[in-house]
């Protein structure tokens, strides 16, 4: 077994991030505050799913959704029943409203599982 290395690379800077907002005095006008607000909601993923939708993520699964954010290829190998296909729902959703006017394509291996997935 190899390892190749992607061509994206993973940069997490949640503590940038957050260390930037404390720092933000004053009036902000509605450009910067949705900058911010998009910058911080894509960062914090447990945070912005639990305001979303009110589901609390469990650490792998925020290791996941972010790591399906932030590359552009994740290969899953879970167990059954370890959520993929609740965690693939999670991605999807939070993948349109960061990237809207994005078609979205939910294939799987069969039409059962996509509808599946498509109501969770």
């Amino acid at each position: 077994m190899t390892w190749e290395e992607g061509k994206f690379k993973i940069k997490s800077n949640k503590a940038e991030i957050n260390k930037e907002l404390l720092n933000i005095k004053g009036h902000l006008d509605e450009q910067d505050a949705k900058y911010h607000l998009h910058n911080f909601l894509r960062e914090n993923i447990t945070f912005t799913t639990n305001l979303i939708s009110g589901v609390d993520l469990f650490p792998f699964q925020h290791l996941a959704i972010k790591s399906m954010l932030e590359t552009d290829y994740f290969l899953g190998i879970w167990s059954r029943g370890m959520s993929k296909s609740f965690s693939t729902a999670i991605y999807a959703f939070l993948d349109a409203i960061f990237n809207q006017g994005v078609q979205i394509g939910i294939l799987a291996a069969t039409f059962r599982q996509s509808k599946m997935i498509f109501e969770k």
